[in-house]
């Protein structure tokens, strides 16, 4: 169909874009069901047809975090005390009954062979929403470590979230490698989009 345009966003493997200009105008886009489709990476993507993004937030951080505070790859989620923060970002719903689909990655390096870890915490609790874990041998080798996590909200209250990394074993250095490789290049970031359910 001439009047359709599917896009893949290059900075997020999750998100499809359909610009439907007949009915809504160039400038506006909905996502694209794709509940047969899969993206770069092979990940099944679920969203609904016809959801209408209501808001975007991003942020990334390249300074470099070092701490000796573990995160431990255990059965139990991550806790907030666990790992260090690698950055934050707050974002204020704009409906109540949409869906927030939160994307991050963390760039994890390790002073040993060890799991890097990433975890995603919201307002402060505890336990973690969300996590993920890769496995590195030797040091200054890092790891972009992502996390997915969606949720209906519930109320128009201001949301923290925040994404934390860390190693279980040795000294983790966050947002980029221990070393100097690509100098302030590398990152970690987050990103939140509020759509219609």
């Amino acid at each position: 169909d001439a009047d359709k345009v599917l896009v893949l966003d290059a900075s997020d493997a999750f998100t499809l874009k359909h610009v439907l200009k007949s009915e809504f105008g160039a400038g506006n886009a909905v996502l694209y069901t794709a509940q047969s489709l899969t993206d770069a990476q092979g990940l099944q993507v679920q969203v609904n047809i016809g959801s209408t993004i209501l808001g975007i937030a991003t942020a990334k951080n390249s300074t470099r975090v070092t701490t000796t505070t573990l995160m431990a790859s255990g059965t139990s989620a991550p806790v907030i005390t666990e790992g260090a923060e690698a950055l934050s970002l707050a974002y204020t719903p704009k409906k109540v009954g949409s869906k927030l689909i939160v994307e991050a990655s963390v760039t994890v390096d390790g002073s040993v062979s060890a799991y890097r870890n990433s975890a995603l915490f919201v307002d402060g609790a505890t336990s973690a929403v969300s996590s993920a874990m890769a496995y590195h041998t030797g040091s200054t080798v890092a790891a972009k470590v992502p996390i997915y996590f969606e949720m209906t909200v519930a109320d128009l209250d201001e949301l923290t979230f925040s994404v934390r990394g860390g190693v279980h074993t040795g000294t983790a250095t966050l947002n980029g490698t221990a070393g100097t490789f690509f100098a302030a290049t590398q990152y970690s970031y987050i990103k939140i989009t509020e759509v219609s359910a």
